[in-house]
């Protein structure tokens, strides 16, 4: 184990020097203290892709025919596989298939596939007490399965153009007290983006993807506001902004507003859940 290492860098050359606890005889478990000094080629550990430009922790070294083994590790994941290095055998200079490189970091284990059953995290509401709706206001004919996260305080699943006494008529089936604290958009009778709807007292979020302006529909506006955020004349932010990744890649990009477009036209639809 390294006791006091010190790495030093220049343009050509590593050098590291340590005084470290030797592994002279594993199978006795006998040691003995020595100070190493290393100087690598600055070539090679980048074609390996150390991390030079930061502290290298020499973590424990092993005497080998012909010379000392050095094991050194960063900051990660530690289970096994660099994600890093994965990359580089994938490369063109390597060329490594991903079972290769599976293969390469976890020896011994096998491929396979499998069926996994998962059951919907949407958890089962039952009335508490007698619905509040309004007497003018009746539930959405057409069938809606909300989605509520309660982790992430959002709900999900709406079409467009729902008209706030629908929504609040959906879930009062379920809920005692619901209440439409804000809309998304002021100008706007529908239930859009960044609206907040109170249940039972807590707050909720709603997300329409593909409505960035929290007017409860989608149209040019969106996609327009989608293209202007991703050259930079104006950023979409908080739930605008997870609005706009109608592909749900965690990036919003030209994809999104092509989704967009295609949803306004009808040629493909928006997932909503």
């Amino acid at each position: 184990t390294s006791d006091g290492d010190t790495t030093s860098v220049d343009h050509e050359l590593a050098h590291i020097t340590l005084s470290a606890n030797v592994t002279t005889d594993a199978e006795n478990a006998t040691s003995e203290d020595m100070t190493l000094s290393f100087t690598f080629k600055m070539s090679e550990l980048y074609d390996i892709h150390v991390m030079t430009r930061t502290s290298l922790k020499i973590y424990n070294v092993r005497e080998v025919e012909g010379g000392f083994a050095v094991y050194h590790r960063r900051f990660g994941h530690g289970v096994g596989l660099s994600q890093s290095s994965a990359q580089i055998m994938a490369g063109t200079k390597y060329n490594m298939t991903y079972e290769e490189i599976l293969a390469f970091f976890y020896p011994g284990a096998k491929l396979g596939s499998f069926t996994l059953n998962i059951t919907s995290p949407i958890p089962t509401f039952s009335p508490t007490a007698t619905p509040t709706a309004t007497p003018t206001a009746t539930p959405n004919t057409t069938p809606v399965d909300y989605v509520i996260d309660r982790y992430n305080a959002t709900i999900t699943g709406l079409n467009t153009s729902t008209k706030a006494e629908n929504f609040i008529a959906d879930l009062s089936r379920y809920f005692e007290k619901v209440k439409i604290a804000s809309l998304g958009n002021s100008n706007s009778a529908f239930i859009g983006t960044n609206t907040i709807v109170t249940l039972n007292g807590a707050d909720y979020t709603i997300i329409l993807y593909g409505d960035t302006n929290g007017d409860g529909t989608i149209t040019v506006a969106d996609s327009t506001a989608i293209l202007y955020h991703i050259v930079g004349i104006e950023e979409l932010s908080g739930a605008y902004a997870t609005a706009a990744d109608t592909d749900r890649s965690t990036q919003i990009t030209v994809a999104d507003a092509t989704l967009t477009n295609q949803s306004i036209v009808g040629i493909s639809s928006i997932i909503q859940y």
